[in-house]
């Protein structure tokens, strides 16, 4: 019998939210970038995407609000904290995005499968629903419960049922596919071979199967096999091992954002695997959905390292829009309660978290395509997710220390380590961030006016120096007051130069795109609207949420409602170095389109004014008018111009 403490309940389903939260960011980011990618894509797919992230936020939304109420609203009291209604609404959430994931990847088998097998794909599809219906009804159980055990001993032979059934639906469709994959490695041509054993060992490796053989609509399938399988068998482990704890409570919370991310991973690469295809020079017969951003609409990037610009337009972060804020002195002191204390933290942290998935996935999309950048620009970008995972950690385990080891012992709980690590890793990762946007606006604006990258780079590194000095005195403080009394002063300095020196850069960049606007050609205009919108933009996120960290400090000393929000801050800032290195890629799709109509009509201008018919041979004159516009990666953008005229 394992001793039931607030560690193995509350801890565990904190620490499996943690990790939901995180799969969300990334689900979040997937079904991102395959709106962009397949904005042609069938509508059935298109309404599916929909359907499983509206559901899995949600999900998430529901565990969030379950743990707070565990940790917060009864902080100290757990013997009361008995009914879990967002649980149960979670649980049946879970149970239809897993029912509508195993019907996606069932019809795929349906699809791929000659007679008898392709009713292996029924019979999944089959169960698939039936256990969807299962899982709505533990849901409304969960809800009606008055207590945990008294749910546990009614529906354990349901969960146990169900959990096994998933596993089992994993693995059949897992099976079927790489049987299909086999025997058309051994049927194909030798050319073909090399592909097939690409999908093999994707498929052992994360279980999605990508069928690019079948003569269907869509050439892509995918399952969810390896990690579901895992996680649902763990579930299942921990339940019967430990039923009185909330540990296998704690896995399941997460079960349900692994099966979205695998849909999504699926759904978006499809465009890898075509690539890998024109690469084997294997041709698919069978029609295929396009996504909007084409393989041959994106130029070689060995191809454009080698050219030489003549204008250069740097993309940088966007740091928007100055807010003045009067804060009066005079305020009315603020009730302090768990819930503006610990509960802010723990909200903070959570968005934290979420922010960390997106900018893991920002870093996934960076290595995959930018394979030719400079090796500074890779090593920056390593470090930069390396100190945001240590950021993460120390973020989400000082919310761990605050609602569970300090659970119930608010008093004691007045020193804070990992916040203080935390605080000098977010000086860190902003100062990298700014410094990178710095040497933009150095090499993008002309004397005198480079300049003041150079003291936007100066500025940067005393405000970092200043971050790593608060940090280590969080961590030597001992309580928040005396902390927030003794150096009240440099954070304000610090939130106000941060943001100053974010509204500098945005202001420079968006002078230099604005001019170089208006004496641009027309076929530029579109170009640098999208660099403008983007610089505004994403501004906007870093300046408002330093401005809030500093209004709520100077209203709300006493509560950590400021702490909630800085802690997702240098989140900001790592999303808007990933996004814009990233955007550069979308960049070349829009100067491949504009170089592209550009050279068709100056073709159609040298056809309609070519060679005359007549008995005077004349001289030709040739007028050609370039514009060369290179965004950060190099990419030429050419106007060509030609005619002909009588002397």
């Amino acid at each position: 019998m394992v001793q039931v403490t607030v560690q193995n309940t509350l801890g565990a389903v904190q620490l499996g939210t943690t990790l939901a939260v995180f799969l969300f960011g990334v689900v979040t980011l997937q079904y991102h970038h395959y709106l962009q990618l397949y904005e042609d894509d069938r509508r059935v797919f298109k309404l599916l995407a929909d359907i499983v992230w509206f559901l899995e936020l949600l999900h998430t939304i529901c565990i969030v609000g379950e743990i707070y109420r565990g940790t917060i609203v009864f902080y100290g009291d757990f013997l009361a904290y008995q009914r879990y209604p967002f649980m149960g609404a979670a649980t049946m959430l879970g149970g239809l995005i897993t029912m509508l994931i195993h019907l996606f990847f069932s019809l795929r088998v349906w699809k791929a499968l000659p007679n008898p097998f392709r009713y292996i794909g029924g019979l999944t599809g089959l169960a698939a629903t039936v256990r969807g219906g299962g899982s709505v009804y533990l849901g409304i159980r969960v809800i009606l419960a008055k207590t945990l055990q008294e749910y546990r001993e009614v529906n354990g032979w349901l969960i146990r049922t169900l959990l096994l059934s998933g596993a089992i639906i994993d693995v059949v469709i897992a099976a079927s596919m790489l049987w299909f994959l086999i025997s058309k490695r051994e049927r194909d041509l030798h050319r073909a071979i090399r592909l097939v054993d690409h999908l093999a060992a994707f498929t052992i490796r994360t279980y999605r199967f990508l069928v690019a053989y079948m003569e269907v609509d869509e050439k892509s399938s995918a399952g969810t096999g390896l990690l579901t399988s895992l996680a649902a068998l763990s579930v299942l482990i921990t339940f019967q091992v430990m039923p009185e704890t909330f540990v296998w409570v704690g896995i399941y919370v997460a079960l349900a954002k692994l099966y979205s991310n695998s849909l999504f991973s699926a759904l978006n690469g499809r465009q890898r695997l075509r690539s890998f295809m024109a690469e084997s020079s294997f041709e698919i017969t069978s029609e295929t959905v396009r996504p909007r951003a084409h393989r041959s609409q994106i130029v070689n990037s060995r191809d454009l390292h080698r050219a030489k610009p003549a204008i250069s337009i740097e993309m940088t972060s966007p740091k928007g829009l100055s807010i003045a804020v009067d804060v009066q002195k005079a305020l009315k002191m603020v009730a302090v309660t768990i819930a503006n204390t610990l509960g802010a933290m723990q909200i903070g942290s959570t968005l934290a978290v979420f922010l960390f998935g997106i900018v893991t996935l920002q870093l996934d999309t960076y290595i995959q395509l930018f394979t030719d950048d400079k090796w500074v620009l890779k090593l920056t970008v390593v470090a930069v997710w390396c100190l945001e995972l240590a950021h993460t950690i120390c973020v989400a385990a000082e919310a761990y220390r605050g609602t569970i080891t300090f659970y119930g012992r608010i008093a004691a709980y007045q020193r804070y380590p990992l916040m203080g690590a935390a605080t000098l890793l977010g000086g860190l990762i902003t100062f990298v961030v700014q410094c990178f946007f710095c040497l933009r606006v150095w090499k993008a604006l002309p004397n005198p006016f480079r300049y003041i990258g150079a003291a936007c780079g100066a500025a940067a590194f005393v405000r970092a120096i200043g971050s790593v000095y608060l940090g280590s005195r969080v961590i030597i403080a001992k309580t928040l007051a005396e902390y927030r009394e003794a150096n009240g002063w440099l954070i304000r300095a610090l939130l106000i130069s941060g943001t100053s020196i974010d509204v500098i850069i945005a202001a420079s960049m968006l002078y230099f795109l604005l001019k170089k606007r208006n004496s641009g050609f027309s076929a530029t205009t579109r170009l640098v609207d999208r660099l403008v919108a983007y610089t505004v933009r994403t501004g906007l996120l870093t300046s408002i949420t330093a401005i809030l960290v500093l209004v709520t400090f100077e209203v709300f000393p006493e509560t950590f409602i400021w702490v909630g929000i800085y802690v997702f801050l240098a989140k900001l800032y790592s999303n808007s170095l990933l996004s814009a290195l990233n955007e550069r890629r979308r960049l070349r799709i829009i100067i491949s389109e504009n170089s592209t109509e550009m050279d068709s009509r100056a073709a159609r201008h040298k056809i309609s004014t070519g060679g005359r018919s007549g008995i005077h041979s004349n001289p030709a004159i040739s007028v050609e008018m370039k514009t060369t516009v290179t965004c950060d990666v190099r990419i030429q953008c050419r106007l060509s111009y030609s005619a002909r005229a009588d002397l």
